[in-house]
């Protein structure tokens, strides 16, 4: 099993999963590799992503696994499927698969908070310490369950800085059991800091972590 990694930004951010999945696929066989599929009535190409990227968020270290039915030099992987892949989808490098992806255990996310009338006033500091609360609740649904759920133990590490035109968020945030999207960080400013509300919201993934925080290859 060999393992991708590449980014999807810009106008790739609004391509969904279930889309990428089939973009990959088609983009594998332009670019001259056949995949492995299924057996079965239903056969299906031998690919799979760690963790899906929400509609509209940007990421620049996706992991998806794979195989081809052929040996192939990482390298010219990613050269070839570069030269195919469609704006926004980047190959970054090819690896060998040698972790399950249940090993996963946090996501580093940039959030930028952009302000259409330009940065409120002390609006890093606030955030600092709203954030710094051990109770930020926030109604969280779920394909199991919904209703509010406490959001501050799965924030590993939060920062905030002032940007010309809005606040950036550094936050690791839990990948699994349970998986806190950044969504919801934006969700806690909108109930308790309501002023500090953005205009506008540009989410990216910025690396994958394993339980002792490193980044997950």
């Amino acid at each position: 099993m060999s393992r991708l990694e590449f980014a999807k930004s810009g106008k790739a951010a609004c391509i969904s999963h279930l889309d990428l999945m089939r973009t990959m696929s088609r983009s594998f066989l332009r670019a001259g590799f056949l995949l492995r599929h299924s057996e079965g009535f239903n056969p299906h190409a031998s690919i799979s992503v760690a963790l899906p990227l929400p509609l509209g968020h940007e990421s620049d270290c996706e992991l998806m696994d794979f195989k081809l039915k052929e040996a192939v030099a990482s390298d010219e992987i990613v050269v070839r499927l570069n030269r195919v892949l469609p704006e926004g989808l980047t190959a970054l490098r090819v690896t060998e698969s040698s972790r399950p992806f249940r090993e996963i255990e946090y996501l580093r996310h940039r959030v930028e908070l952009k302000y259409d009338g330009g940065t409120p006033a002390g609006a890093a500091d606030t955030l600092t310490e709203l954030f710094g609360s051990d109770d930020i609740t926030v109604y969280r649904k779920t394909k199991k369950s919904e209703g509010d759920f406490n959001i501050a133990p799965c924030i590993k590490e939060k920062s905030f800085s002032p940007l010309p035109d809005g606040i950036r968020c550094e936050a690791v945030l839990t990948a699994m059991r349970p998986m806190l999207s950044p969504i919801y960080l934006i969700a806690a400013v909108e109930r308790y800091a309501p002023a500090l509300s953005p205009s506008f919201v540009r989410y990216r993934r910025v690396e994958i972590l394993d339980g002792s925080m490193c980044r997950f290859e």
